[in-house]
């Protein structure tokens, strides 16, 4: 009896939401021009936001599970997916492509990956008119910024390592035609080209902003691991900003 009886105090401590975690499924969407990307789809609670997580060059989604399951547990219907030409993603009208082929068109063209996750998601549950909120690391941070500044639908946007011209993609003129909505951004001191432009980016940014800056922390989604207090951060700011 004293067992159980310890074993029912432990479980009192554990957090809600780490015990209401969902598992992912395996999806398939394809673009409008060509490309069959492959993620992992963790469904959320009914008229919940739906929150894309966009991982760095050379990576795959593999690097956003963490922050996908913790955001699942809150209810938010997550999608991490592999990019055009990374991970599992690499097929383009039937012919082998990876990203390292890549022009910047091609890398600017990602944006539309974005796009067809979402509509991939609202056709398959998670509802038309939710709130919609963007994880971007390094160049999808580029990416993510884009598509916002296009799309009102995204309520928030979290970039991680931004760049001001990741292959040529100029993140000021997004940045000001964001407006004011929401942006979270953060990078490390050490990787000088993302800490430069956070300052640019926030500088610019006519909404509410949260700005972290870590130290010896890596580069996107890295930082993560290096800090695990800032993937609570990035939980915490999206729950406020995504209603």
């Amino acid at each position: 009896m004293k067992s159980l009886a310890a074993i029912f105090v432990i479980l009192a401590f554990i957090p809600a939401a780490a015990c209401a975690a969902r598992p992912g499924k395996e999806i398939t969407v394809n673009t409008p021009d060509g490309w069959t990307l492959h993620g992992t789809y963790y469904p959320g609670r009914k008229g919940m936001p739906v929150i894309l997580l966009m991982h760095k060059l050379g990576s795959d989604r593999s690097e956003f599970i963490p922050l996908a399951r913790e955001l699942s547990a809150r209810g938010y219907n997550v999608v991490a997916y592999d990019a055009r030409g990374h991970g599992e993603s690499t097929m383009h009208d039937g012919r082998r492509e990876t990203f390292e082929s890549f022009s910047d068109r091609d890398f600017e063209d990602m944006t539309t990956d974005e796009g067809a996750v979402l509509d991939y998601l609202r056709r398959n549950g998670a509802g038309r008119n939710v709130p919609v909120g963007l994880v971007g690391a390094s160049i999808q941070s580029s990416t993510g910024l884009i598509y916002a500044a296009k799309h009102p639908a995204v309520k928030a946007l979290v970039m991680l390592s931004p760049g001001l011209a990741y292959h040529n993609i100029d993140t000021t003129a997004p940045m000001r035609q964001y407006g004011e909505r929401p942006v979270f951004i953060a990078a490390s001191r050490e990787d000088t080209a993302s800490y430069e432009a956070v300052g640019v980016l926030s500088g610019l940014a006519r909404g509410p902003k949260k700005v972290v800056m870590l130290s010896d922390a890596g580069h996107g989604a890295q930082m993560f691991q290096k800090d695990p207090k800032l993937l609570a951060q990035v939980a915490d700011w999206l729950g406020e900003y995504l209603k």
